[in-house]
């Protein structure tokens, strides 16, 4: 169609449609488009999501905080077995330098090295050559106690074998260098587990009972539970209940360990 043909009128009309439809795509888009604008308008979190999603996450924290508590304790656990594991097998190779007889838990020395006094680990030392073997990762108040005597609380102890005296549930200081053959049942018998003194077990082989309970020098520091190496030289892990008296010493009425 030739535009130059068309009357004035016609000519005016089509060009008032024209503007008009120009109009109504600039303020009118797309369908497609404004739809698209609307989603991106929404896309922030309301405040109840929000709290939602708060939430959740406080749960799952509740829930895996106490389990990734337990698996450090864990890995804690099994580095204090590897020092106990240690520190029996030097207390074997002791009795075998020292005529099978089991390393003393303490002595007097007549002041050697300033001291009037050793523990077992100053005995053990040309074996481990690491007192650090003594500290239970985690046991969090080592001390040495005494300037006189050469000893420090790591948190494992050696089995009360220091004290010749009756106890009331049997008897104390049997096996502190005495020969290993005097074990009847080695691989039951405790000599190291996690203590808060240099002792383990019921201190001068007083109260079990207490002791299995909490009383000093107790420590269930693993998971309510400790880490006990035995004279056969194998380590596990024990709940309080699963001691025995006479896995400690010698008690009236028991077999003997």
């Amino acid at each position: 169609m030739i535009l130059e043909n068309l009357p004035e009128e016609k000519l005016k009309a089509m060009k008032v449609k024209s503007v008009c439809l120009s109009k109504k795509r600039l303020v009118s888009p797309n369908p497609l488009w404004r739809k698209e604008i609307g989603r991106m308008r929404r896309h922030g979190f309301t405040l109840i999501e929000l709290l939602v999603v708060i939430a959740i996450i406080a749960i799952l924290a509740a829930i895996l905080f106490p389990v990734f508590a337990r698996a450090r304790e864990k890995a804690r656990q099994a580095s204090c077995s590897s020092n106990i594991k240690q520190i029996c097998t030097a207390w074997q190779m002791y009795a075998q330098d020292y005529d099978e007889r089991a390393v003393p838990s303490n002595a007097s020395v007549n002041g050697a090295g300033g001291h009037s006094r050793l523990w077992t680990a100053s005995f053990l030392m040309p074996y481990v050559k690491n007192r650090q073997l003594w500290e239970c990762p985690s046991y969090d108040n080592i001390v040495n106690p005494g300037s006189c005597e050469e000893r420090t609380r790591g948190g494992i102890g050696y089995t009360w074998s220091w004290t010749p005296i009756e106890g009331p549930g049997g008897d104390v200081g049997w096996i502190s260098f005495k020969k290993l053959s005097r074990l009847q049942r080695p691989a039951e018998f405790i000599i190291f587990g996690d203590a808060t003194c240099m002792g383990f077990g019921p201190y001068n082989n007083g109260d079990f009972n207490a002791w299995k309970t909490g009383s000093w020098p107790a420590s269930w520091i693993h998971n309510e539970g400790c880490n006990m190496g035995f004279a056969d030289g194998h380590v596990k892990w024990g709940k309080p209940n699963s001691i025995q008296h006479n896995q400690l010493c010698r008690v009236s009425g028991m077999p003997d360990p």
